[in-house]
C-alpha cells in the first residue's frame, strides 16, 4: 500500500498513526504542495491528502482510509 501524503500535514499523521495502530506495512510517498494537484487527478476526484494506493482502489482523505483499514 502506498500513501500519498505531505509529511508535515496533521491529516496524514492521522493516517500513518492508523497504520502504526494496526501494525500494517506501507510505503509513505512525499509529494510536493502544490505540484501535488497534477499527481493526485491521476489517481483521485479531488486534490486533498493524503490518498492510498492499494492496488486498484484508492481512498482519500484520512478518516476514509481509517475506516477501510477497519474492513
Amino acid at each position: 500500500m502506498k500513501l500519498l501524503e505531505f509529511p508535515h500535514s496533521h491529516y496524514c499523521e492521522k493516517a500513518r498513526w492508523a497504520f502504526d495502530y494496526k501494525c500494517l506495512p506501507f510505503k509513505a510517498v512525499a509529494i510536493m504542495p502544490g505540484f501535488h494537484v497534477i499527481t493526485l487527478r491521476k489517481f483521485a476526484p479531488d486534490t486533498s491528502v493524503p490518498v492510498l494506493l492499494n492496488d486498484n482502489e484508492v481512498v482519500q482523505g484520512s478518516s476514509e482510509i481509517i475506516n477501510y483499514l477497519e474492513q
